[in-house]
C-alpha cells in the first residue's frame, strides 16, 4: 500500500495521564510521514470525569482539552483509559 506525504501541517501527540513513551514514540514514527513535524507533549493532567461503568466522558474531556494550550495546528490526545 503505498502512503503519500502530504506534509502540510504540525502535529501534537498529547498524551493525557500515564501513557507508555513506546505507544507516543510508534505513533510519531508512523505520522511523520503525513505531517511536516510531530511533537510529543509532556503529560497533561486534566480532570477526568467517569461514567457508571468506570469509562472517561468524552465529552467532557473534550471540553477541557479545548482550553488546554497547544503547540501545534492538530492535536492528537491519547489516554490510557476506556472512553465513552
Amino acid at each position: 500500500m503505498k502512503y503519500y506525504s502530504y506534509n502540510v501541517t504540525v502535529l501534537e501527540i498529547l498524551p493525557i495521564g500515564s501513557v507508555q513513551p513506546f505507544w507516543l514514540e510508534y505513533l510519531q514514527s508512523e505520522l511523520e510521514s503525513y505531517f511536516s513535524r510531530v511533537l510529543i507533549s509532556p503529560p497533561a493532567y486534566l480532570p477526568l470525569y467517569y461514567n457508571e461503568r468506570g469509562q472517561v466522558l468524552a465529552d467532557r474531556l473534550l471540553d477541557n482539552l479545548k482550553e488546554y494550550p497547544t503547540r501545534a495546528s492538530r492535536v492528537l490526545a491519547v489516554i490510557d483509559k476506556d472512553i465513552t
